[in-house]
C-alpha cells in the first residue's frame, strides 16, 4: 500500500469518527427523554392500584411523579459529564427543578393576573418557569465559564418555544383523562416539544462551552 493511500485512509477514518455536534446531542437527548419521562407520569395515573389510598400505593405514585424528569437529567448529564465540573449534580437539579419550575410558571400566571387558558399568557408563564430552571441549572453550569449566566435566558426562551404550547395542549393528559391512543399521540408531541426546546438550549450550550473557564476542558471532568 502506498504512502498516499495510507494517509488517505487515515483521513477517512478521522472523518468517520468525527463526534456528533454538541447541540445535536442535546436535541436528541431532550426529544427522547422527555416522552419517556411523561410516560412515567401517565402510568402513575393509569395503573389502577395506584388509585387506592394505601400508603404503599401513595408512595409509589409520588415516586413516579418525582421520577418524571429523571430521564431528562440523566441524558443531559451524559453529555455534560466530561465538559463541566460536578456534572452529577445536574441530575437531581434537573429532575426536581423541572417540577418546581412548572409551579413557578403557573404561579407567575396568578402573580400577574394572567388567564391560564390564554396561549399568549402561557408563553409568559413558560418564560418565568424556564428562567427559574435555568437559574437552578446555572448553579451547576457556572464552572463552564463567564458565558454560563446566559443559560438562564436561554432556558426561559427554550421553555417559551416548547413547554408553553405543550402545556396548554396537555391539560387533560396530565391527570390521566385520555385514552391510550390519545396518550401515544401526546407522547409524540412531547418529543417534538423536547426537540424544539432542545434546539434553542443546545445551540446556547454549545456557545457557552466554546469558551472554557480555564482553557483546559479536560480538567473540567467530573
Amino acid at each position: 500500500m502506498t504512502e498516499t493511500a495510507i494517509k488517505t485512509g487515515e483521513i477517512g477514518m478521522r472523518h468517520k469518527l468525527q463526534p456528533i455536534p454538541l447541540w445535536i446531542q442535546w436535541i436528541l437527548a431532550t426529544s427522547l427523554s422527555i416522552p419517556l419521562g411523561w410516560g412515567i407520569w401517565g402510568l402513575a395515573f393509569l395503573i389502577p392500584f395506584l388509585d387506592s389510598q394505601s400508603p404503599i400505593a401513595r408512595f409509589i405514585f409520588f415516586a413516579m411523579i418525582v421520577m418524571t424528569f429523571l430521564p431528562l437529567g440523566v441524558s443531559q448529564w451524559a453529555i455534560l459529564r466530561r465538559r463541566i465540573r460536578h456534572a452529577v449534580w445536574w441530575i437531581p437539579v434537573t429532575a426536581i427543578g423541572v417540577l418546581l419550575s412548572l409551579f413557578v410558571a403557573f404561579w407567575s400566571l396568578s402573580l400577574f393576573r394572567l388567564n391560564p387558558s390564554s396561549g399568549l399568557h402561557f408563553f409568559i408563564g413558560a418564560f418565568f418557569g424556564g428562567g427559574f430552571l435555568g437559574f437552578l441549572q446555572w448553579l451547576v453550569l457556572k464552572s463552564a465559564g463567564k458565558r454560563a449566566y446566559w443559560w438562564i435566558l436561554a432556558s426561559g426562551f427554550g421553555w417559551m418555544g416548547s413547554v408553553s404550547w405543550f402545556a396548554l395542549y396537555s391539560m387533560k393528559f396530565l391527570f390521566g383523562s385520555a385514552n391510550p391512543l390519545e396518550m401515544a399521540g401526546w407522547l409524540i408531541l412531547a418529543g417534538a416539544s423536547g426537540g424544539m426546546g432542545g434546539t434553542i438550549k443546545g445551540i446556547a450550550l454549545a456557545w457557552i462551552l466554546a469558551v472554557p473557564h480555564n482553557g483546559d476542558r479536560a480538567s473540567q471532568k467530573e
